[in-house]
């Protein structure tokens, strides 16, 4: 805003045209980091955390069939709603994935650093939101043991 341009200039604690070039450097750091987050997140989930679902909830079914032939009659009700449940997570974390994957091939990073930083906040970080939530599921509703990745209260509560 123009009346916080000339407070700053008038205190001499940045001219108009540092201030601009400050903001401008902001937006520019903003995007950056996001842009890395994105590609992170995507890496993650490709490499270590599909995969360990998927493994998981592949033993669970192998488990319920066990079951099943050993005693036809068993209540196998928990493991086929946990995989049905997981294998739709995977499903849906899996469209997610893609969908920031097309927005960040989408993002041209436009001359306009405000622009390009309203693009990350509404398209790509919306996105991240929508596979951090599937993602946050799936760990809450898998074994401990196959999450490739620290739980937060493992994280809190195993200080050594």
């Amino acid at each position: 805003h123009p009346k916080n341009i000339e407070l700053f200039a008038r205190h001499k604690v940045y001219t108009e045209t540092e201030l601009h070039a400050r903001y401008e450097v902001k937006l520019d750091k903003y995007c950056k980091v996001l842009h890395i987050e994105a590609l992170t997140m995507l890496d993650m989930l490709w490499k270590d955390i599909l995969p360990a679902v998927s493994a998981f909830s592949g033993k669970l079914a192998e488990s319920a069939n066990r079951k099943k032939m050993l005693c036809p009659e068993l209540d196998l009700s928990y493991e086929t709603e946990l995989a049905k449940a997981l294998s739709a997570l995977i499903g849906k974390a899996a469209k997610h994935a893609k969908d920031l994957e097309e927005s960040i091939a989408e993002d041209k990073l436009p001359a306009d650093s405000l622009k390009s930083a309203i693009y990350h906040r509404d398209v790509i970080l919306h996105t991240m939101n929508a596979l951090r939530a599937a993602v946050d599921e799936m760990e809450m509703r898998c074994d401990a043991k196959c999450w490739p990745y620290p739980s937060i209260g493992e994280i809190i509560f195993s200080v050594k």
